[in-house]
């Protein structure tokens, strides 16, 4: 019973979670807006999900990564958490998902990650994610002719490069004379410090990250495949980087925007461009959706082992 109850909270807050991105998929599907899946390949289709989902996978484990190894979560919570904010976050405002993530680590937690530890982790992992960034919109920009994508991509590497020397000299902020003149800021960068991940764990999210990245834009060629739509490596990075570089906008349907505007660019049809920025957005709580399923199946087959299991006779 004890262990039925350690993870009771996470398979009910798995369970909500799964009933909203059921309902996602049934609101999407009974909307007046054309489906955007109607006509896909299912084969593909479920090779590119499958793909989406282990990118999510090495996505939470570089995400794990970032937190200082004292308040870090386990691999069951940080994936329960990170596919529950990928399937509110189409429709949460203001980037509300990042609120829900500190929310969820702490609750599931029963406390052991601290908010303070969560706001840092989201913080580090914006600046790991616009450094794992840097490289492919700069290569992509080099192939680019059309200023419209070309300078947002130049703008999402230079941005990179300039949050990645930011979070390196943030994380050693605490040591410089003129803050340790001033007792409040030397107080807010020394606990700030102690709370960013070791060199080596930051080595290993940046690594992780960039194979999510890398992930994605190989399930996106399949998905572009899978609707009919002209495939190449290059639209898949430039989607990604561009979505992935608008993503601090506070509008949950400006990055899918932002990466129909990029394909419609590159020469595909408008039409086309907003079905497929609507399968990936469909695409991305479904694969959301079977990494949860995936959780719950495994927190509820411990919670039942410990149930189920006697209990040692004292002699």
């Amino acid at each position: 019973m004890r262990a039925f109850r350690r993870h009771r909270r996470l398979l009910s807050i798995i369970g909500g979670f799964l009933a909203a991105g059921l309902g996602y998929y049934v609101l999407a599907r009974l909307s007046r807006q054309p489906w955007p899946l109607a006509h896909a390949d299912w084969g593909l289709l479920a090779a590119a999900s499958a793909i989406l989902v282990g990118g999510l996978i090495l996505r939470f484990l570089g995400w794990q990564r970032l937190f200082a190894r004292g308040e870090r979560p386990s691999l069951p919570i940080s994936f329960a958490v990170g596919a529950c904010a990928a399937i509110g976050s189409p429709a949460l405002p203001m980037k509300l998902d990042y609120v829900l993530k500190v929310w969820l680590c702490r609750r599931l937690s029963r406390g052991q990650v601290g908010v303070e530890a969560g706001v840092v982790s989201l913080f580090a992992l914006g600046m790991v994610d616009a450094a794992v960034l840097s490289i492919p919109a700069a290569v992509a920009a080099g192939f680019i002719s059309t200023p419209a994508i070309r300078y947002p991509l130049v703008a999402v590497a230079v941005a990179g490069i300039g949050f990645a020397i930011l979070y390196l000299a943030a994380a050693k902020l605490h040591a410089l004379t003129a803050v340790q003149a001033r007792p409040r800021l030397a107080r807010i960068s020394g606990r700030f410090s102690r709370r960013v991940a070791l060199l080596r764990d930051n080595l290993a999210a940046y690594g992780l990250l960039s194979a999510s990245l890398w992930a994605r834009t190989g399930g996106l060629i399949l998905l572009l495949m899978a609707l009919g739509i002209h495939a190449s490596f290059l639209i898949a990075v430039v989607y990604v980087c561009l979505t992935a570089g608008s993503a601090l906008v506070p509008v949950p349907s400006f990055t899918v925007g932002a990466g129909t505007v990029a394909l419609a660019g590159l020469g595909i049809g408008i039409a086309k461009a907003a079905t497929f920025g609507l399968a990936v957005s469909l695409l991305g709580v479904i694969a959301a959706c079977a990494l949860l399923a995936a959780i719950s199946l495994f927190a509820g087959s411990r919670a039942l082992h410990g149930r189920l299991r006697p209990a040692p006779v004292r002699l």
